[in-house]
């Protein structure tokens, strides 16, 4: 960012408001409080350097269409009603077992009756694995706006 571009506050003794917080990238460095307007996407190279261990999804676009109270297991899931169950199967980088019955005495499996399926648990950087995977074979639309455990803010799309 340029040096025109910044605007550097002096006066401690002023109370500062900003607008629409959420759309800063918020960084504390040296006693400063950096506030960088968020308009980069990360690619899915840079979003996978992350660590999504205990984000949060604030916003989320399928298709278009704004899913409320997102999470990684509600969007994966979402994807995965709609997609053919041979291509799910025959793409998937998740374990999965096909009859209720098999997961009785396994308690890393969780039966989703929409599916049909049983999933193996994951963590998040792995939900979002699948996520991007399963929307590059379906040509789904993604945009997330996700809210990571340091409070910083990032955006992803596909």
């Amino acid at each position: 960012m340029d040096e025109e571009d910044k605007i550097i506050i002096e006066d401690n003794n002023k109370e500062i408001i900003i607008n629409d917080i959420n759309k800063f990238k918020i960084q504390f460095s040296d006693n400063k409080l950096y506030l960088t307007p968020l308009s980069k996407y990360l690619t899915e190279d840079e979003i996978n350097r992350y660590d999504l261990k205990k984000s949060e999804i604030l916003e989320a676009k399928l298709n278009d269409e704004i899913i409320k109270s997102p999470s990684y297991y509600k969007i994966v899931k979402i994807i995965w009603k709609n997609t053919p169950i041979n291509k799910l199967l025959q793409h998937t980088i998740f374990n999965f077992k096909l009859n209720i019955d098999s997961i009785k005495e396994d308690d890393s499996y969780i039966w989703n009756e929409e599916i049909n399926l049983a999933f193996q648990v994951k963590n998040f950087n792995y939900v979002m694995k699948e996520i991007i995977n399963m929307c590059k074979i379906n040509d789904f639309k993604i945009e997330l706006k996700i809210n990571l455990k340091n409070r910083i803010i990032i955006l992803f799309k596909i």
